[in-house]
């Protein structure tokens, strides 16, 4: 008697070959000279349960990794940290310029502090008070520090400029991704809070804003050539631009 062999799923056309042949043989010898080959082989249950289930469905499904706009990055949700950074060298303007890390995350930190400190509800960045804007500023040198000898007031108009990008670009994306589909982005940005969000849309669906949101979209569709380089402008790419020079 043969004994019972488990077989890998891989195998089992090999093993169905050899079975008939072995039947081939049976059917032409007697019992006596050679055993009959069983016609069922026995697989693990596990690999009977995976025939019967078939394949195991993905998870890398559109609604678990949803795509991702231009944009819409990871590092934009990170909140403020402990950390301080180091800014080894700034530019004529204030702008950082050294390390190239810290470029990034410079950014990225002015961003985060711009949704925790400015209320969307200012029309706009002029209008924001300046005590709201030294708020800003006092936390931005909290978080990074800055050179020796350093401009300080061109390193705070950098800085503020900074934000004033950030404020416009979060004030666009609410605008476009939940006034216009008409959901709320208080689950998703807890620090817009409900009855911030319901100003900020009765601001927004006046006839005076609709007109002007439509004339500004008009003269951005005249941009032949509109930049995608964030925020910080070359800086993070003359390094690379020098080398391949």
């Amino acid at each position: 008697m043969f004994a019972r062999e488990y077989v890998t799923e891989s195998a089992r056309d090999e093993v169905q070959a050899c079975t008939r042949v072995c039947d081939r043989i049976n059917a032409s010898t007697s019992p006596e000279q050679i055993p009959i080959v069983p016609r069922q082989l026995d697989f693990r249950e596990e690999e009977e349960n995976r025939d019967e289930e078939g394949p195991a469905p993905s998870t890398a499904t559109s609604e678990s990794k949803p795509k991702r706009r231009r944009g819409q990055h990871r590092r934009h949700q990170r909140e403020l940290t402990d950390v301080v950074h180091v800014i080894l060298e700034v530019g004529p303007e204030g702008n950082p310029v050294s390390p190239q890390e810290v470029l990034g995350r410079f950014s990225n930190q002015v961003s985060y502090i711009v949704r925790e400190k400015v209320l969307i509800t200012w029309p706009s960045w002029h209008k924001v008070p300046k005590d709201v804007k030294g708020n800003v500023w006092g936390e931005v040198t909290r978080k990074f520090t800055y050179p020796e000898g350093a401009d300080m007031e061109k390193c705070r108009e950098w800085a503020l400029h900074v934000a004033s990008c950030a404020f416009h670009n979060l004030k666009s994306m609410l605008a476009r991704d939940f006034l216009k589909k008409k959901k709320s982005p208080c689950q998703q940005y807890t620090m817009v809070k409900e009855h911030v969000w319901e100003e900020f849309c009765r601001m927004r669906t006046t006839a005076e804003a609709e007109a002007q949101s439509a004339k500004f979209s008009a003269l951005a569709k005249q941009d032949k050539h509109p930049h995608h380089l964030g925020m910080i402008g070359y800086v993070r790419h003359r390094a690379r631009w020098r080398a391949e020079e």
